[in-house]
């Protein structure tokens, strides 16, 4: 039970230091669960799904994806974003 505890601590840091850090609109690199990545842009603050796992949703994918999978880009990369998919 500790070890989810301590899991759970770490999971809402992430959340609040992503969000701390990264506006909606950030251009990002989101790492499939097949191994593709796709370059997209978040379309939400990140937040805790169920308590327990740290999520963001993007452009260009139905749901949420885990925040673990999530690496945000430059600004400067995401100036010509478009049409992600």
């Amino acid at each position: 039970m500790e070890i989810n505890k301590e899991r759970q601590a770490q999971d809402r840091e992430m959340v609040l230091q992503w969000n701390q850090t990264y506006p909606v609109g950030t251009p990002i690199t989101v790492t499939k669960d097949n191994g593709d990545q796709l370059r997209t842009i978040t379309r939400s603050s990140a937040q805790m799904l169920g308590g327990h796992t740290p999520v963001i949703w993007v452009k260009g994918i139905a749901g949420c994806y885990s925040l673990e999978r999530v690496m945000p880009r430059s600004q400067k990369d995401g100036k010509n974003e478009g049409n992600p998919t």
